[in-house]
């Protein structure tokens, strides 16, 4: 399981949902409020399903639950993460991050991408809502949609993120069908023990003042086995409304002059690297 690679040791995850499994007709319809049987079936199903999908190698029959290197331990919790009053019921402030995936409650897969975001959002801003209350701060909130058209809404739920995972995947295909060796290179960039995107201090590259273009910059990366992407440029300027991350730059010949800081004043460079 991906997920497990990202997670510190000792991690324990809660999936919430009200997913009912298609094998279980008998649960469809089932009123699952106040009805603990009904519920204890429907996670069971739930967990007999993730076992089939490529989980059953990380059950624990003993502690009947999924034991994985980084996440100790699984929760089902059973629930429409869409109704503020399940949300309220849950432990908020344990949670250090959270994902609110697209899906359809009654299916694997989404068949209305907008319905399906709609979803989403709802779940996102009654999760914000809560947090504001009850003075939650630092948690990261991370969602997907379906259709790109959703994607600038989603900044009105002031999430840290999110993925539009069509779009991803067609984007990742088209690549890969173009270039069968960019298979590789998506590989490692998505998985947790490969390169990923960092921002580095500008003046691990050069000396004060130095004036470098962006092929400058990019040969003192590859001298540290680095890929450069781009930049931000603060000027020296306090106001962060004033930054902006700059990729792939359309002047890479002009040689610029960098600005190194401690704190949070200097420039930075936006690199792929192993850390």
């Amino acid at each position: 399981m991906e997920l497990d690679k990202w997670c510190p040791k000792g991690s324990v995850l809660t999936i919430l949902s009200d997913h009912r499994p298609s094998h279980r007709e008998d649960l469809q319809d089932v009123e699952i409020f106040d009805n603990e049987e009904a519920q204890t079936a429907i996670i069971a199903a739930q967990q007999e399903e993730l076992k089939n999908g490529g989980m059953d190698e990380y059950w624990d029959e003993k502690k009947q639950t999924f034991v994985m290197v980084n996440i100790q331990e699984v929760n089902f919790r059973l629930g429409d993460p869409t109704v503020r009053r399940v949300l309220e019921d849950m432990d908020l402030a344990s949670y250090d991050s959270g994902m609110v995936l697209s899906t359809d409650p009654r299916t694997r897969k989404a068949t209305d991408p907008l319905m399906a975001d709609s979803r989403v959002m709802v779940s996102m801003l009654l999760l914000r809502s809560i947090q504001v209350y009850r003075g939650i701060a630092g948690a990261t909130l991370v969602s997907e949609v379906l259709d790109p058209r959703t994607n600038d809404i989603m900044k009105l739920t002031r999430c840290s993120d999110s993925v539009v995972g069509n779009k991803l995947v067609s984007m990742i295909l088209a690549q890969i069908s173009e270039e069968r060796d960019v298979g590789y290179i998506i590989e490692d960039l998505f998985s947790a023990e490969g390169c990923e995107m960092h921002t580095k201090d500008v003046r691990i590259f050069c000396a004060p003042d130095e004036q470098l273009s962006f092929w400058d910059m990019t040969f003192r990366c590859q001298q540290r086995r680095m890929s450069l992407l781009g930049w931000i440029r603060k000027d020296d300027n306090p106001d962060a409304s004033t930054w902006e991350a700059v990729i792939n730059p359309a002047d890479k010949d002009t040689k610029l002059r960098w600005i190194g800081k401690s704190g949070q004043y200097g420039d930075l460079l936006i690199v792929i690297s192993e850390d």
